[in-house]
């Protein structure tokens, strides 16, 4: 059995991959229409509008610059992802402010709440789950801080790794904005944005519909629902996103994100009973990932040689060679079986693991 628990790009089911090869039956418009019904009736029945296009989350923050982003930017850094988009906003001259705590739930909203009162901003950034760090954050919560203290704001929810894992976010409740790509947590192959808006935000991008061509929401929005084509639509993953609505149907949301919760509760528990050290942040903890440091008496190195013979890789830090960290995605299909087939490897491993030859003894997966 191989095993894929690396967070991004995520492991794609057989027949979602299989489903990109589908006959185009619709035209691209037809498609989008239906696409677009069954996001609401799965997903997000309140958005006023949407829009796919071909594009990772790069794409997606620079349709939300282009489109949304009017005025002063409040952005909540929470980990890896939502840095590398503050450093964009850097790059770009965007007037935005970075909040950032380190210090636990409790300080890090009675700490946004003061900035929020201090300061005025047009915009809010806020990312769900931070994948590399095990972090998630309580969308809901801050949205009813951003109500009370800034209500002119949009807010901006960046779902791209924890739309379809955990319970939706109401669109006009808790986001204006929501955003998305397809790698993560949707589990398809990448190459697919998506951006969803509120009533609010799309009389906003109809007032100013901003700057750039090919990813402006305005623009991709009217090409796609007025000419029936666009040139950036990916056609192949809008089929695979139509198959993987079929499999979250079948199974249930409710069922799907209660899954994931289980497998997140088994792994963590399983990791500190013995000895890997789980990175989370009471209150803040992602279901969707695993972040453990290994013990010192073995590198993750050794730990990732041990299970590659059985056909198991998980992820790690991009860009830190020194990192210890071992990130275990745990979303998507991943079933309970799987999880015990990898509880099992590194028993094994731990069992074997020959200290003075710092090299695990048995190499011969299991049968």
């Amino acid at each position: 059995m191989s095993l894929n628990l690396i967070p991004s790009p995520s492991r794609v089911n057989p027949a979602v991959l299989a489903a990109q090869a589908d006959h185009p039956l619709l035209p691209p418009n037809r498609l989008i229409s239906s696409l677009e019904k069954r996001m609401r009736e799965i997903l997000f029945p309140e958005a006023s509008s949407m829009i796919f296009f071909s594009g990772n989350r790069e794409a997606c923050w620079e349709v939300l610059i282009n489109s949304l982003i009017h005025g002063r930017l409040l952005v909540c850094v929470s980990g890896r992802e939502s840095r590398r988009f503050s450093s964009l906003c850097r790059s770009l001259n965007l007037d935005f402010e970075i909040f950032e705590s380190a210090f636990g739930k409790e300080l890090l909203e009675a700490e946004f709440e003061r900035d929020l009162t201090e300061s005025s901003f047009n915009a809010v950034y806020l990312n769900e789950i931070e994948p590399y760090d095990g972090v998630m954050l309580d969308i809901r919560h801050f949205a009813e801080i951003i109500h009370r203290k800034n209500p002119d704001a949009l807010i901006i929810g960046d779902l791209t790794s924890s739309v379809t894992a955990v319970k939706p976010l109401e669109i006009g409740e808790h986001a204006d904005v929501v955003l998305f790509s397809s790698e993560q947590a949707l589990g398809l192959p990448p190459g697919l944005g998506v951006i969803l808006l509120s009533e609010r935000a799309n009389f906003k991008t109809i007032g100013d519909p901003g700057d750039g061509w090919a990813l402006n929401f305005t623009k991709i929005y009217q090409q796609i629902h007025e000419t029936g084509r666009h040139a950036v639509l990916p056609t192949p993953l809008l089929h695979a996103l139509n198959k993987q609505f079929d499999r979250i149907f079948l199974e249930g949301l409710e069922n799907r994100v209660r899954r994931i919760e289980t497998l997140s509760a088994k792994m963590k528990a399983w990791a500190e009973k013995n000895l890997f050290q789980v990175v989370k942040e009471e209150g803040m903890i992602a279901p969707t990932v695993t972040v453990m440091k290994v013990p010192a008496r073995f590198s993750l190195q050794q730990l990732k040689d041990g299970l590659e013979p059985y056909g198991v890789v998980f992820g790690e830090e991009p860009d830190d060679q020194r990192s210890n960290k071992a990130i275990i995605a745990h979303m998507n299909d991943t079933s309970e079986d799987e999880l015990d087939y990898l509880i099992e490897l590194l028993e094994r491993f731990l069992a074997d693991y020959d200290i003075q030859r710092g090299i695990p003894v048995s190499v011969k997966p299991i049968v």
